[in-house]
């Protein structure tokens, strides 16, 4: 529990009157400036912290972790651990910072810095959805300090955030990079293999997404999720921030040996070797589907690593349509979703959301099933349930989003796990079988409806 911090104050007035004397006794300090001696003593504090501050800040995509510097006349530097920007890596940016009273001494980084980005409301800058950034916070209420650490709490989402000092060890580390170094390390560990490990009986399957991780196993007939957010060291070792429970037993954290460069899970405070291997251990279209774990893909522009034609057609399409769109409509096609459904009669097909400047247009296609291959074939596409018109306009007015909306009919797709990464998503793949030379992958955040 958070430590409140609170300020009673008083005024005690006590009037004597004798004769045409008045006298007025008041105490010493006045609850301004208890508030002020308060402020001050953490600006001090703050400033006078040799090798700066480690700061976790929770967003919705886990904690994203910064090294603070402050000084004393309200400036503050900042390292980020941000990967979708590797070009920050090891670079510094200086912005300014205030504590003020508001409901509590407020900590607030009140010029552009790296959190800035985080909660910027376009997408394309945050890594966000829904125009609402990283659902995070840049001003923070200090609910109290102790044995070197601030306990933060934002003032608008409410999110966790913390400051703690950091080591001569760790300042020169994260100078030289090794603040996004060890987070990107545990995203490409075993990079293009599949980790697991056991729990008793019971084989895990493992995603290491780097702000959080995700395990997958078998639950009686069904492939069963559950995540944790996590905290990951300088030494690599990876901290749940709250056990994960699978088959009775507790999972912490993962432990990182450096002389055999390999993970270990802490299981009920033992450790389990972390195996890899080529082949999945629950192939994705167990669980992408009607009716399964996901059923739901979410993409934006920024997933896919290449949009040139030749390398990928879904990205050279989807890039076509933002620039027809924008043309048309001076807006930008922003996230494109995929609903695995049914009809009322239980046949499967793909309800796809376009989010163009804010609004919402939508195809329908209807899909057949190839469970043995883990593959469907889209054999047509509608705008039955596009109800205000908007998939259908949006195709009208700008050619290149009709043929994006084409471009899936008659086609056959397989299910995948994607080979590629995004943030702390569990991302799939739906890979075009017959491509003729010319590859096309549409990659997707997976989520549950």
């Amino acid at each position: 529990m958070k430590k409140l911090l609170s300020i009673l104050a008083s005024l005690c007035v006590v009037a004597f009157l004798a004769g045409c004397e008045e006298t007025v006794i008041t105490m010493d300090d006045s609850a301004d400036a208890r508030v002020d001696a308060v402020i001050k003593s953490y600006i001090a504090e703050l400033a006078g912290a040799e090798n700066g501050w480690i700061a976790d800040v929770m967003t919705d995509e886990g904690y994203y972790r910064f090294h603070m510097t402050f000084t004393d006349d309200n400036k503050v530097t900042m390292y980020t651990d941000n990967f979708y920007y590797t070009e920050l890596n090891g670079v510094s940016m200086t912005s300014t910072y205030n504590i003020r009273s508001l409901q509590r001494p407020t900590l607030s980084f009140d010029t552009y810095s790296y959190l800035s980005i985080i909660n910027d409301p376009d997408n394309e800058i945050s890594g966000g959805s829904g125009n609402m950034g990283l659902g995070t916070d840049f001003e923070f209420e200090i609910g109290g300090y102790a044995d070197g650490v601030f306990t933060l709490i934002g003032r608008v989402n409410r999110v966790d955030a913390s400051l703690r000092k950091a080591t001569a060890e760790e300042k020169a580390s994260i100078e030289a990079g090794g603040l996004m170094g060890v987070i990107i390390d545990a995203i490409t560990y075993q990079q293009g293999e599949n980790c697991y490990f056991s729990v008793g009986d019971v084989t895990v399957n493992v995603l290491f997404n780097g702000r959080s991780n995700t395990f997958f196993y078998i639950d009686g007939n069904d492939v069963a999720e559950t995540s944790g957010y996590v905290k990951i060291e300088q030494d690599k070792t990876i901290a749940l921030t709250e056990p994960v429970v699978i088959a009775g037993k507790s999972i912490t954290g993962f432990v990182w040996n450096e002389q055999t460069q390999q993970y270990s899970a802490v299981v009920d405070g033992e450790q389990v070797a972390v195996e890899a291997q080529v082949e999945p251990i629950f192939p994705l279209h167990y669980m992408l589907g009607p009716g399964k774990l996901y059923t739901v893909m979410q993409t934006i522009t920024s997933m896919f690593p290449s949009t040139l034609e030749s390398e990928n057609q879904f990205g050279y399409q989807m890039m076509a349509a933002n620039a027809g769109l924008y043309s048309a409509f001076r807006m930008q096609l922003q996230l494109v979703q995929l609903e695995f459904t049914t009809t009322e009669s239980g046949a499967p097909r793909l309800l796809v959301e376009w989010v163009v400047g804010g609004y919402s247009g939508y195809m329908t296609y209807y899909i057949e099933f190839n469970e043995d291959e883990d593959q469907f074939t889209v054999t047509d596409m509608t705008f039955e349930d596009d109800t205000f018109g908007n998939g259908a306009y949006f195709c009208s007015r700008a050619p290149a989003a009709l043929a994006f909306a084409q471009f899936w009919v008659g086609k056959t797709f397989k299910i995948e796990w994607a080979s590629v990464s995004f943030g702390s998503y569990v991302m799939g793949q739906l890979k075009l079988v017959d491509d003729g030379g010319m590859p096309a992958e549409f990659y997707g955040a997976c989520f549950s409806d």
